[in-house]
């Protein structure tokens, strides 16, 4: 029955060229069924609409984050050469170069880790030293727990293993010092993705996903030995973020365009902390849509940086366009307008860790991108050097850290 379900959604994924919930994310640790989320529909506060003008100045006005370093990987020439630049992307200075298909997860301090095929890569941002960890499977997503510790998972399958049995996805632990490796927990299907971190609890929340990127529950599992502390019964499709300790989740459905029989509504903020999970529907502001890109989370606080986009009624050249930049408060449901629409589409690429600046870039065309941060207080946004365009296919703007 379930490669029934998957063959049926794969074929309304080809007609329709858009993807079908569902997927098998149940547990192979732990178990229980979870009550089922009530859909409720709550109206959020009236949106503000970006400013159609947006103030762009040559460099800061009224502040900028200049303890932090910008990391960016070029691969205009045909290599992925790696560069540390300064906050704005002045004085770029060429690190090294990662293998090719080798893809940035995430940076500590000087530290970067990365993904490449069944391994990790270790990157001194400082000296360009590189040392490799070996996985168990190509690694999917991955994320720092704090500063000795890093989480990753890596890749199962859609099909059947040998003898039939499923092939497994699975959640690892990395002790930064020793670079030794502990399994946490596994998944029936193609990839754990990672979208909550507690720090202070020691605990990580996860979507289990099947071979499409619907969401069908996430967990929330103690970091240190997988145990399971909370199973939650959410629907979604494409990305989720998790506020651990507020026990509060945004799911989107960008993946999908909309929510399954509810028009408009590109996410649902799922209140967990009770016994029966409440759900919050959220339409993007101003008639639009979520896009398909980052959920980022603003950092000691319940928001979340996200890009929005035209919904077309009918085809057009060069699909829909960006309508900028919000931050969602996850408390209330609002959004706060940010950053003035621009271009093809625009994301979210990191804030600062004191959550006043938050830089993004903003797709131009195929393979190229502009960047820029804006303070948040003052509302100026500064351009980052304009000879950073790689993106896609040319690039990745990994974003900013604080080498130390």
């Amino acid at each position: 029955m379930r490669r029934f379900f998957l063959l049926v959604c794969l074929a309304v994924v080809v007609w329709l060229g858009t993807a079908c919930g569902g997927g098998d994310n149940k547990p192979i640790l732990g178990g229980g069924t979870a009550t089922p989320v009530p859909n409720i529909q709550v109206t959020p506060p009236p949106a503000t609409s970006a400013p159609s003008t947006p103030v762009v100045t040559g460099g800061p006005t009224g502040g900028a984050p200049t303890d932090l370093s910008l990391v960016y990987v070029d691969a205009r020439a045909g290599t992925n050469s790696l560069f540390v630049a300064r906050y704005d992307g002045q004085s770029p200075r060429a690190v090294g170069t990662l293998p090719s298909g080798a893809r940035p997860l995430e940076m500590r301090g000087s530290t970067l880790l990365a993904a490449n095929g069944a391994a990790l890569l270790v990157v001194d941002l400082k000296t360009g030293d590189t040392k490799t960890v070996n996985t168990e499977g190509a690694v999917r997503d991955g994320r720092f727990l704090d500063d000795a510790t890093f989480l990753y998972s890596t890749a199962g399958g859609c099909g059947g293993g040998p003898a039939g049995l499923p092939q497994l996805s699975r959640l690892w632990r990395l002790d930064m010092k020793t670079l030794m490796t502990r399994q946490l927990a596994t998944g029936q299907g193609n990839a754990i993705s990672i979208v909550g971190i507690d720090p202070a609890a020691q605990r990580v929340a996860i979507v289990k996903r099947g071979c499409d990127p619907g969401i069908g529950d996430f967990y929330v599992l103690e970091a240190g030995n997988g145990a399971e502390t909370s199973h939650v019964n959410a629907m979604g499709c494409g990305n989720a973020v998790v506020a651990i300790p507020a026990k509060v989740a945004l799911l989107s459905w960008a993946a999908c365009g909309f929510a399954i029989n509810k028009p408009g509504v590109s996410l649902q903020v799922y209140n967990y902390a009770g016994a029966t999970p409440q759900a919050q529907d959220i339409r993007a502001p101003d008639g639009g849509s979520v896009n398909n890109s980052t959920l980022l989370p603003r950092p000691n606080g319940l928001q979340v940086a996200l890009g929005t986009q035209e919904v077309l009624t009918t085809p057009r050249a060069g699909g829909p366009r960006s309508t900028g930049l919000w931050v969602l408060d996850l408390a209330s449901g609002a959004f706060s307008a940010t950053v003035p629409a621009d271009g093809a589409e625009q994301y979210p690429v990191t804030w600062s860790p004191d959550g006043r600046y938050l830089l993004y870039s903003t797709v131009q065309a195929q393979g190229v991108c502009t960047t820029a941060f804006i303070d948040t207080v003052s509302k100026a946004i500064t351009k980052v050097d304009d000879k950073i365009t790689g993106c896609g296919v040319n690039g990745t703007m990994v974003g900013w850290t604080r080498l130390g």
